[in-house]
């Protein structure tokens, strides 16, 4: 977890510095640089969020994707509030009046490729998790996180073979 994950800096030299976990400590810093008003928002954007994030956990990450006919009903949203056919721009503009809060909502979005106009309101969950979980920095960068896996992988037995055509999948 790192401490200072984030900075943020706007025009007129205003910046704020942002913990890579906690909503209560990041709704804390949000208060303390643009007032007491913006850290409320902040909660009150997380708690949506968070209640999204307890609908999509469980069917999308804690259970086995059916396949044929259960498909459709897989990926059928489940009603929470408001939100699940709302952009995310839609969402930040609802919860957070401050302009600067709404472009630190967006910016994991925006750092996925994503335009938050047209993201789905589900992306909000991408800043729930980082705050919930915390934020991590894999030392030398992503591509050292697969070496690691490659070189475990590799000790206990397994083999790799590259470039290899797929003639058939067996087994689930």
């Amino acid at each position: 977890d790192i401490d200072d994950a984030f900075r943020y800096e706007f025009a007129g030299g205003q910046s704020v510095r942002l913990p890579g976990s906690g909503v209560g400590r990041t709704a804390q810093a949000l208060a303390e640089a643009f007032g007491a008003q913006a850290g409320q928002q902040w909660r009150d954007f997380m708690a949506a969020a968070g209640a999204m994030w307890a609908v999509a956990r469980p069917t999308f990450l804690e259970s086995e994707m059916p396949s044929g006919a259960g498909l459709p009903r897989w990926f059928r949203p489940s009603p929470v509030g408001r939100w699940p056919r709302r952009t995310l721009r839609s969402m930040t503009r609802h919860y957070l009046r401050d302009p600067r809060l709404q472009l630190i909502a967006e910016f994991p979005c925006v750092m996925s490729g994503n335009d938050p106009r047209t993201a789905p309101a589900m992306l909000a969950t991408i800043g729930y998790i980082q705050q919930t979980f915390g934020v991590q920095h894999v030392a030398g960068g992503i591509h050292r996180l697969a070496t690691a896996l490659t070189e475990r992988c590799e000790r206990l037995g397994v083999r790799f073979e590259y470039d290899s055509p797929v003639t058939a999948i067996v087994g689930t």
